[in-house]
């Protein structure tokens, strides 16, 4: 029997296993008044009224920007909450597929107090332009307050935070981009707050199959003529708003409305492209009717969020070509007669700047690399391929090559690239490995520590790598030599990037070497190469608190 959430017949299994999980993590309720914190599975959490979060607040920003945008911008705001919340739980509980992830919001937004949720038979959650989400609130806070404090009927939906934080957490649980409009609100005098979920471009048609299907008034939305659709689609309610809304006080300055636009754009079109609205807006000083300076202010504004949305829509296609490509070209692990390999990496964004890699070349011998470039994004990701192709194309040679003349090589490559073509000022850490047989690795290059667990001893031993960043320096063959290390049976060797040893607690403390070296020594005895793994890669997220700042990548290498 489900306490929380109100469900299909077909998704009751499903959410029990949901319920009871959600149920253990808030479970976790700390109070300590005496420090001033509370916290929940190890998060921490603040209590605030609702008629402070819903509609005094509310009330304040309508009043500031104008009601329309007011809505949007307080939606948009809750639905970042809601990706964010879900993000974090997601990480926090191991949870895997979408509909996992899916039956743990509803559970999840009854707990954290928001609303009952009851999902409606109608609903198809599929992950794809065909999802459908038919639900009810009984109680949200927003609309209990409202009517709280309000004699008359509302001329609209109120629960504005609690469809924006919906749709941001199933959005972030099926990678589909849904939205969530409320279709009835008691606060307006229907029976209950029923909402619909899905695509944006198809949310006017299921609004008009829900009313049709329950023979509702429906009143069909209003044509737009060209040129309204032109200003709200390129401008955008927020922006379009305020232009008018401040044009209604006759004695407002050009230099205080340029201003204020400038500070709302700031929001949608970034600090740059605001300013630029700005310096055109006061170059708009000659212009002395009223009705022609709003029109050419609106097409000033207009100028700069389309160009912000095209550059948003390039960068975003660069992402996910940028994507494609490093998911598709790391490593397919081999297999080898001496050694047991584990391999892992998880970036903080879609496209990492950690670099591992594990080949053979054409003696078969075994060759182990590991790096990070500096930053994030698409330019680090974009190195770190220039490095891989580079050390595949370099060990592929006939001749035997030792670690040292690969990392010249590949440095040399990597500035020429990096300064030269790219014109950006990153560089690489780099270390290379390659196992000469019967427990003996020869490497070169400059990364991090490698951490060798010694099983005869039950310790971990960082052995230090030497030489100099790669991309820094055109030519770096008289700071790179190869210097030695073995193993013996059962010992193996841990690579990593610092998205592991800087990981921060709560307390903002660094994970650093030596703690790193007491996980590993303390998961060391678990059995498989990928149990071991995991259980490391499973404490340094513990550690903190499942909340990635950087990319993480890990190598062990086990001598069997």
């Amino acid at each position: 029997m489900l306490r929380t959430v109100k469900v299909p017949e077909q998704f009751v299994p499903l959410f029990q296993v949901a319920e009871k999980y959600v149920d253990e993590f808030f479970q976790t309720l700390e109070k300590k008044p005496e420090e001033g914190t509370i916290r929940i599975g190890g998060d921490r959490y603040v209590l605030i009224r609702c008629d402070s979060m819903s509609h005094s607040y509310v009330d304040q920003v309508k009043e500031t920007i104008g009601e329309d945008a007011a809505y949007e911008f307080l939606y948009n705001f809750t639905r970042i909450l809601g990706q964010r919340d879900a993000r974090a739980f997601i990480q926090k509980m191991n949870v895997q597929s979408p509909p996992e992830k899916l039956s743990a919001g509803p559970i999840h937004f009854a707990y954290a107090g928001w609303a009952l949720v009851d999902i409606h038979p109608t609903s198809r959650p599929s992950p794809d332009e065909n999802y459908y989400l038919e639900y009810t609130h009984p109680n949200t806070f927003e609309a209990e307050t409202y009517l709280r404090r309000s004699k008359e009927k509302a001329k609209r939906p109120v629960c504005i935070f609690s469809a924006g934080y919906s749709s941001g957490w199933c959005t972030e649980s099926f990678g589909v981009e849904v939205h969530a409009r409320e279709v009835t609100c008691v606060a307006k005098g229907d029976e209950a707050c029923q909402f619909i979920m899905a695509p944006r471009d198809r949310l006017d048609e299921y609004e008009e199959q829900f009313f049709r299907a329950r023979n509702l008034p429906y009143t069909q939305k209003k044509k737009k003529t060209l040129e309204e659709y032109r200003k709200e689609a390129q401008v955008g309610a927020f922006a379009l708003n305020l232009v008018e809304s401040h044009f209604l006080e006759e004695k407002i300055s050009l230099e205080i409305l340029a201003e204020e636009i400038k500070k709302a754009l700031e929001f949608f079109a970034g600090y740059e492209r605001a300013n630029i609205a700005k310096e055109k807006i006061l170059q708009l000083s000659w212009v002395s009717d009223r009705d022609t300076l709003k029109e050419k202010i609106i097409y000033v504004v207009d100028a700069q969020l389309k160009d912000t949305q095209m550059e948003q829509e390039r960068l975003k296609k660069e992402m996910e070509i940028a994507t494609k490509i490093q998911t598709a070209i790391l490593p397919c692990i081999p297999t080898h007669p001496e050694l047991e390999i584990s391999c892992e990496m998880r970036p903080a964004e879609k496209v990492s700047g950690d670099y591992y890699d594990v080949l053979l070349d054409e003696h078969q011998r075994l060759w182990l690399g590991i790096g990070d470039v500096s930053g994030h994004g698409v330019t680090p990701g974009l190195i770190m391929m220039m490095a891989q192709s580079a050390f595949s194309s370099y060990i592929s040679q006939s001749r035997k090559v030792s670690p040292s003349e690969v990392v010249v090589a590949i440095n040399k490559i990597l500035y020429n690239n990096i300064y030269t073509r790219l014109n950006q000022n990153d560089y690489m850490t780099l270390t290379l490995l390659v196992y000469e047989g019967d427990g003996n690795f020869r490497y070169a290059g400059k990364h991090l520590d490698i951490m060798v667990y010694r099983a005869g001893e039950k310790k971990c031993e960082p052995i230090p790598t030497d030489g100099v960043f790669a991309g820094i320096l055109p030519d770096v063959s008289h700071l790179t030599e190869d210097l030695t290390f073995r193993l013996e049976r059962g010992d193996f060797l841990v690579l990593y990037t610092d998205g592991i040893i800087e990981a921060r607690n709560e307390d903002r403390e660094l994970l650093d070497v030596e703690r790193f070296g007491k996980i590993i020594e303390k998961n060391a005895e678990r059995g498989s190469l990928q149990d071991i793994k995991n259980a490391i890669l499973n404490d340094v997220f513990h550690w903190c608190n499942f909340q990635q700042e950087d990319d993480i990548s890990i190598v062990v290498v086990r001598r069997k």
